[in-house]
């Protein structure tokens, strides 16, 4: 059990003198000026090269990490976990999901940043902020 303290203060010590300190940086920028000079060449080589064969599958990524699917195998999984008696796995599980998903949330609300439509959409969303990218806790909308 020491073992484990010490290593998750080393983790925490980690995230919060690389990480904490990076992501501000990135958050400042953002605000500041809106975005990053390479965003528009890099999406649209990687649309160029990747082409049509991806859309199948993020479109299956896409419904996979809707909330009325991701929601439904995340809780089977922490209640298997529970249920083979690994309760902080079962935490870890729900937690896993549940805390990147709120953080991603409020700094899209934050931030209010628009998807670029640099092709047309394969999915319309409601919700069309994209800062930080949905691929945080769950799958992209769309290619973008």
């Amino acid at each position: 059990m020491h073992n484990f303290h010490i290593r998750f203060r080393r983790t925490a010590l980690i995230a919060g003198v690389v990480f904490l300190p990076l992501a501000v940086l990135i958050a400042v920028r953002l605000h500041t000026h809106g975005g990053f000079e390479f965003e528009k060449p890099l999406m649209m080589w990687v649309h160029h090269n990747i082409g049509e064969g991806f859309f199948p599958i993020a479109t299956v990524l896409h419904y996979l990490g809707k909330t009325a699917i991701a929601v439904p195998l995340i809780g089977i999984a922490a209640w298997w976990l529970y249920r083979a008696g690994n309760r902080r796995g079962a935490l870890f599980c729900v937690s896993a999901a549940l805390i990147p998903t709120l953080n991603m949330l409020l700094i899209k609300d934050w931030f209010e940043r628009p998807r670029p439509l640099f092709w047309p959409r394969m999915i319309e969303e409601t919700n069309f902020f994209r800062f930080p990218a949905d691929t945080a806790p769950f799958p992209p909308p769309s290619p973008s």
